[in-house]
């Protein structure tokens, strides 16, 4: 064979190998993939409508479709690109579906996939460990703005099924979730109850799945629940800001209405203006009988509140201090007298007949109440006890109504409350009714609250007793100082031995140094303004932790080298949910930062204001243990202050989102006065339903005429 052959006969091998191997190819070619699901393509919004975004697993995407196809018009429908699967796996994906977009509803469930069992027999996401999960995806949904509607969990038919899934299951998982959602106030889309009973209709027989007319049937109510939410929401979207704010104003008048009309004192022989401390939702009338034994029942482990610090029987104007405020401010909103005449009515009745004829002292603060039915201080352990809750910030109004009263108070609490004049060691502890003041109780809180009512006293009458009484305290606290750090101990008390530096006590005490400053007479007060400076200093330099994961501000220090302690129980940290005596939130010490930063325009004040009100943008409450209205109501006023200093409207709509949930939350079930807590149902304003209902005016406020000033004041410290 010649060259030229040789070559020709072997192309036509590699020719005939090539044709063997494009037909093995061919042979052994892959199927074609299976289309992409439909429902899990992405669509495009029609402008104007308000967006809905649905998770779930596969059920939710049978029903995807003919959900959208009834919301036409009326919705952008949209749904997670996936298959929801289990709880563990949404806490992944979860962030960052809700970071990309804006939603005006969310229609959600988990389920299936959790209680599903896996080989061995155990469930993919045990129950307890499937309601902690999903307790923290709601509070990441809660945290996207979005209006929420929970879908149950669909039943599990009878028989063999792969992977293995029960009814009984079903069952539990879905009452796990009710219970979740009824306490954060979602409304459920009960699929469950719905399905059942069509079950063998619209379900594919020994399967989970729907069949196409299963997943039609479906959708009718899941686009029910939606166009509902959307109703309350998005309908008026446009308007959201405010009509959300018109309806705060009329929530808080609700309030003020009820408690001048059914919240007063019509008991026993004298029938004052006083206001019920605790009263019975709706009735508005105060507990007795069974009631009260039930309410006296409550224990501190119940919901932080300590039994001896509560008014069941009468009035104790300092816990409800707020209201008088909010009675003046709606005068000021309003334009009708009324609100501001009540108030004054009341206090002045109460300056003129509650105050201890012995001490000057008055019938109120940490433990004492005027009782309704005996006319005279409550009888209960450390009923006695005179001691303040919380600053008096109505110092001004009072010495306008009662001037006499506030001369015998401010004269009384320099004679009667401080232990040694000579030092000014003092107890924050004294008797109402008869001289017993104490020492090595004197907490820098507690003297600024009454240097705060000697400046008052002094500005009114120019008596050198009430200056020489700030000097007095002021110097004490000033030879206090650690010479290592300038902090002021806590106490003299053996137990903490001026080791320990609570940050917001000496905080306050410097608001009211500031405050007072300017009622003083001008050496003193220079004296005064120097050392709340010196205060600054120590605060500033603290190791607050207000970063997105971090720990919150210092709230125990050593004296006398700042390091971070802890006391007791007490961590070292404020919490951004904490409830109960001696808790101190982020946004409590927020707002105190905010009233130095008033005083002071210091940027390191401004700074943590700021830090704290951001980490409030992705939280929400902490439903394990009681919530208090004002807890919420801090919330909402360091929004408010944030927004005051930045600007940022994501600051105001955060107020917005809280006031909601608050509303919801303590008012939902339509009384007029909020819930004592979140698993309380009858009104105590030891709670602080007064800093809410506040809080809710100054956010009315700021969205219907930012240009009023209602001069009210912060006294949560």
């Amino acid at each position: 064979m010649n060259r030229r052959s040789q070559i020709i006969a072997v192309g036509a091998l590699l020719l005939a190998g090539s044709a063997c191997l494009a037909v093995e190819s061919k042979s052994k070619k892959k199927p074609p993939r299976r289309p992409p699901n439909p429902s899990l393509q992405p669509v495009k919004d029609v402008p104007g409508l308000p967006r809905v975004l649905l998770i779930g697993d596969s059920i939710s995407m049978g029903y995807t479709i003919p959900t959208r196809k009834l919301l036409e018009g009326k919705a952008n429908l949209h749904r997670i690109p996936r298959n929801g699967g289990p709880t563990i796996q949404a806490l992944q994906y979860l962030p960052q579906t809700l970071a990309k977009d804006k939603w005006d509803v969310i229609h959600f469930n988990w389920g299936l996939h959790d209680l599903k069992r896996m080989p061995g027999g155990k469930h993919q996401v045990p129950l307890d460990e499937y309601a902690k999960n999903l307790e923290k995806l709601v509070k990441m949904l809660e945290a996207s703005g979005a209006k929420l509607i929970w879908a149950s969990t669909t039943p599990v038919p009878a028989g063999k099924l792969s992977p293995p899934r029960g009814n009984d299951d079903v069952i539990a998982y879905n009452a796990a979730a009710k219970k979740i959602m009824d306490a954060h106030g979602i409304p459920i889309d009960d699929l469950y109850a719905f399905a059942l009973p069509r079950l063998e209709r619209i379900q594919r027989p020994v399967n989970v799945h729907f069949t196409d007319e299963g997943s039609a049937a479906l959708a009718k109510p899941v686009a029910e629940s939606i166009l509902k939410a959307l109703g309350k929401s998005a309908a008026t979207r446009p308007q959201s800001k405010v009509s959300a704010a018109t309806d705060y104003l009329k929530v808080v008048r609700a309030y003020a209405d009820a408690m001048l009309d059914r919240g007063r004192d019509s008991y026993g022989t004298t029938h004052s203006p006083l206001f019920a401390s605790t009263m019975d939702r709706p009735s508005l009338t105060l507990p007795t009988g069974d009631r009260l034994k039930q309410l006296q029942g409550i224990e501190r482990g119940d919901w932080g509140i300590r039994s001896h610090d509560r008014m069941l029987t009468g009035a104790n104007p300092m816990h409800d201090q707020n209201l008088y405020q909010v009675l003046y401010g709606l005068t000021k909103v309003t334009g009708q007298d009324r609100y501001a005449a009540e108030a004054d009515k009341t206090l002045k009745w109460f300056f003129e007949h509650c105050q201890s004829p012995t001490t000057g002292l008055l019938a109120w603060g940490e433990h004492i109440g005027w009782d309704f039915n005996t006319e005279k201080i409550i009888d209960k352990p450390a009923g006695t006890t005179h001691e303040f809750f919380r600053p008096w910030v109505l110092w001004q109004r009072c010495w306008t109504l009662a001037p006499e009263a506030c001369r015998r108070f401010a004269m009384g609490l320099w004679q009667h409350q401080i232990g040694d004049p000579k030092t000014g060691n003092f107890s924050r502890h004294a008797r109402y009714d008869t001289h017993g003041p104490g020492t090595k109780s004197e907490y820098p809180r507690h003297g600024g609250f009454y240097i705060a009512t000697w400046a008052h006293a002094y500005k009114h009458t120019q008596d050198p007793t009430f200056a020489k009484a700030i000097e007095t305290l002021l110097t004490y606290f000033d030879t206090r100082r650690s010479p290592k750090t300038d902090a002021i101990p806590a106490e003299s008390n053996e137990r903490s031995k001026g080791e320990m530096m609570w940050t917001n006590s000496n905080l306050s005490l410097a608001v009211d140094l500031w405050d007072g400053a300017a009622m003083a007479p001008p050496d003193l007060a220079k004296k005064m303004r120097q050392s709340a400076s010196r205060t600054d200093k120590v605060f500033l330099k603290l190791p607050h932790d207000l970063a997105p994961d971090g720990k919150g501000f210092v709230k125990i220090a050593s004296t006398h080298s700042l390091d971070i302690r802890k006391w007791g129980e007490r961590g070292a940290y404020t919490r951004q949910w904490a409830t109960g005596y001696g808790d101190a939130t982020d946004a409590a010490l927020a707002n105190l930062c905010m009233l130095r930063y008033r005083q002071t325009k210091l940027d390191g004040y401004k700074k943590l204001v700021l830090g704290a009100a951001t980490r409030y943008l992705t939280s929400e409450p902490e439903i394990d243990f009681p919530v208090y209205p004002g807890t919420l109501g801090d919330v909402i006023e360091l929004m408010l202050a944030a927004h005051e200093i930045s600007g940022e409207s994501r600051f105001l709509d955060r107020a917005d989102h809280f006031a909601d949930r608050a509303i919801q939350m303590f008012l939902g079930d339509g009384a007029p006065v909020p819930k004592a807590s979140t698993k309380h149902d009858h009104y105590e304003a030891i709670t602080r339903g007064d800093t809410l209902m506040m809080a809710l005016l100054e956010l009315w406020t700021v969205r219907n005429k930012p240009d009023l000033t209602l001069a009210l004041e912060y006294p949560e410290r």
